[in-house]
This record gives structure tokens, C-alpha cells and sequence, in this order.
């Protein structure tokens, strides 16, 4: 069964199909890692840029009502 295997492996690996495979398997990780990434640093720049809005709303909304 072991060699039978490492057989079916070493042929999926040695045929071209196989690695067009693996290479879009890891184009596709690093593609989905990168855009996690920008996307918790988008939502980090948000958050402070938000809370930077809702303090200046407060304080000019305290300025005007009497």
C-alpha cells in the first residue's frame, strides 16, 4: 500500500498537471494571505479615523446646542 502510494505521488508530481496544481494551490494562499492582511490594516485606519469623526461630531454637536 506504501508504495503503491509514493508511486501514485511521485507520478502525480512528475506530471505537469500535478504541479500547475500545486502552483496555483500556492499562488491562491499567498493571494488570500495578502488580502487578509490589507484588509485588517484597512479596518485598523478605519477605526481610529472613525473614532477621530465621532469625537470631532461631539464636540462641535456640544458647541451648538445650548
Amino acid at each position: 500500500m506504501r508504495k503503491f502510494f509514493i508511486k501514485a505521488l511521485a507520478s502525480y508530481w512528475a506530471d505537469e498537471k500535478g504541479l500547475v496544481t500545486v502552483e496555483w494551490v500556492g499562488i491562491t494562499a499567498v493571494v488570500m494571505l495578502a488580502a487578509i492582511m490589507i484588509s485588517a490594516a484597512i479596518m485598523n485606519s478605519a477605526d481610529g479615523f472613525a473614532g477621530a469623526v465621532i469625537g470631532q461630531l461631539d464636540t462641535a454637536t456640544q458647541k451648538i446646542t445650548p
